[in-house]
């Protein structure tokens, strides 16, 4: 590994590729989040130029995957860099490895390296790490990330798994026209097509050596043409990441990528940096120790890929990806909102449009104008009640408990049905209660598991709705809109095919949603605040008005990516659970598809 020396939160292993049976293998670093022990242990080597200054965030199932390109290895310019920065400011389980002819993995021979064996590759990795290959942590894979040919690899993994929804893919220094490649090769070895290949310098079992690339692999690269990338699931976003000084791929390149992939993009250039993020100057050892930039040591030049892990990080990070989401999400269709305006109700919006990837039923979206979510409709206003109207909901199913409930009449509704779905035996909640959930939202885990034994069984009339009356559009609300209604919204969706981490994207729009009742919201609370702060000892710079506000009514999409594992882990999937806590037949499940899906 070139002296690489494994962090005390990575793994180093082998998987058989491109299955458990093949006698070829892959070698791989797995990066987990780190526990307060360890982030503070001394065998956990500090590194400023990280700047992994705060303490470790919550362990979480989000997964990325890190790719490197033509003679690189699993710990190339910013691979093992990026993959620690996630796990320590983002709780990121991260797989890096060694594609097949490259770094510790089995060498290929004449052969080489195919993009197919690529692909494959790769998708040994994506299942060993959502399966739950470490330890049984099943991990959703949250990002895809790749530099130079590894972008190609990125690209064309999800183009070929159209099936799988992963919501990142990041490209670094990546090729669009993949003619460019058998020219550029031909400037530096004239001969390569009559004598069937060409030698690079590559990464092999712990050094630089000379590795054979035969005519058939850069044919089929130089054959490439990445235009297709505008097929990708329209709820992907990707970031691109280029060196000004970029002396490998064209910069052209870079305005291909951004032209196709459109809106969802977001482009980065980096001026000083070349293909591998170095700069292109030599910097004199006299001058290193009042450089600003980091200079990497054994090349003598400025080090950018600490810069291009901050962009990357910044980028991943839940805040960006919930307003990217967000934005991205206004609206189901160009002529559609998904938010409706009806005035007094906060976070109110349609749960149709999204895609599904159930195999039985390819190319299917659900229904919009159907089934719609809200925070409780006591403020509603008279003009309100006739944007209701207006939306055709008959029926409005409540979550809360009555002492929730304010005394309200809609005189403009007197055609619509209300429903109660209160629970008949009250869970009285102690201040300890509140006080765990207001310290971390990683609490919430606990909260949402007992919704689903106690709580969710006795909201079976919606479900029975949706298979009987799915014409009719119905709304269902609790106070916030958030956890009651959201659990019950990741069920339906999930049912329906929504890919989790689609699911949970949803899930996390409720974050912005509440935000217009936040004043009201925290009249509300202020009491319970107040006789929180007198019974707790609250930890210094940490406030309950503000931190604890933030974890009590933000909803994060690490939340219900943990409730959607919690229902896969203890009932078997979403489709038994309906079934054994409601009494649920599959022509049950089976008729709500069909209603519910076009």
């Amino acid at each position: 590994m070139s002296g690489y020396k494994l962090q005390i939160n990575e793994h180093e292993f082998t998987l058989n590729t491109p299955n458990e049976s093949s006698e070829q293998f892959i070698s791989c670093i797995l990066t987990t989040p780190l526990s307060e022990e360890q982030a503070n242990s001394e065998d956990y080597p500090a590194d400023k130029k990280l700047d992994l200054t705060n303490s470790p965030y919550p362990d979480t199932r989000r997964g990325a995957i890190i790719v490197h390109g033509i003679g690189g290895h699993k710990n190339y310019t910013y691979h093992s860099k990026l993959a620690r920065k996630l796990a320590h400011e983002q709780g990121v389980y991260s797989i890096r490895f060694d594609f097949r002819n490259c770094g510790s993995s089995s060498k290929t021979g004449k052969k080489g390296r195919t993009l197919q064996n690529d692909l494959e590759d790769c998708h040994v990795v994506y299942k060993w790490l959502s399966n739950g290959g470490f330890k049984g942590r099943k991990v959703i894979i949250d990002a895809l990330i790749g530099h130079s040919r590894g972008v190609v690899d990125v690209f064309n993994y999800q183009l070929q798994h159209m099936d799988i929804y992963i919501p990142n893919l990041v490209a670094c220094a990546g090729r669009f026209i993949g003619k460019g490649l058998p020219e550029s090769i031909k400037k530096v070895h004239p001969n390569f097509e009559q004598e069937g290949g060409h030698w690079i310098k590559g990464f092999q079992d712990g050094s630089y050596t000379n590795v054979w690339v035969p005519l058939e692999e850069t044919n089929s690269l130089g054959e490439l043409y990445m235009n297709s990338v505008k097929k990708i699931c329209k709820e992907t976003d990707t970031l691109l990441i280029y060196g000004l000084k970029e002396e490998i791929i064209p910069l052209e390149d870079a305005t291909h990528y951004s032209n196709c992939l459109g809106d969802r993009n977001t482009l980065v250039l980096l001026p000083d940096a070349t293909h591998s993020f170095y700069g292109d100057f030599d910097i004199p050892v006299q001058e290193w120790n009042q450089s600003k930039i980091p200079i990497n040591k054994s090349k003598g030049r400025h080090d950018y890929n600490y810069e291009v892990c901050r962009i990357i990080t910044g980028w991943l990070s839940p805040i960006s990806c919930e307003r990217r989401f967000y934005e991205k999400a206004l609206n189901i269709h160009e002529f559609l909102p998904r938010w409706k305006d009806v005035e007094g109700v906060a976070n109110f919006r349609d749960i149709g449009g999204w895609k599904t990837s159930m195999p039985q039923r390819p190319g299917t979206a659900v229904k919009w104008g159907k089934v719609f979510r809200s925070a409780n409709t006591d403020f509603m206003t008279p003009k309100g009640q006739e944007n209701l109207k207006a939306l055709g909901i008959k029926k409005i199913f409540d979550f809360r408990m009555p002492f929730e409930i304010k005394e309200t009449n809609f005189e403009l509704l007197s055609d619509v049905e209300f429903i109660s779905l209160c629970p008949p035996n009250k869970t009285e909640m102690g201040l300890e209660f509140y006080y765990n959930l207001a310290k971390s939202w990683k609490n919430y885990d606990n909260v949402y598991k007992g919704l689903l034994d106690n709580v969710i069984p006795f909201y079976k009339p919606i479900f029975e709705h949706l298979r009987d009356h799915a014409d009719i559009p119905i709304l269902y609300h609790c106070t916030a809109g958030k956890d009651r209604t959201g659990t019950v919204t990741a069920i339906i969706l999930s049912l329906l095919g929504v890919p989790d981490a689609l699911v949970a994207k949803e899930y996390e729009l409720t974050s912005e949603g509440l935000k217009p009742a936040y004043p009201e919201i925290k009249k509300l609370v202020n009491p319970l605040f107040s006789e929180l702060s007198q019974k707790f000892k609250l930890e210094s710079g940490w406030t309950l008005e503000k931190d604890g506000f933030e974890n009590l009514f933000a909803s994060k999409y690490e939340t219900m990516l943990e409730f959607l594992m919690t229902i896969n882990t203890e009932y078997d999937g979403v489709e038994n659970y309906l079934k054994s806590e409601m009494g649920f037949s599959n022509e049950d499940l089976d008729l709500i598809k069909s209603n519910m899906l076009f």
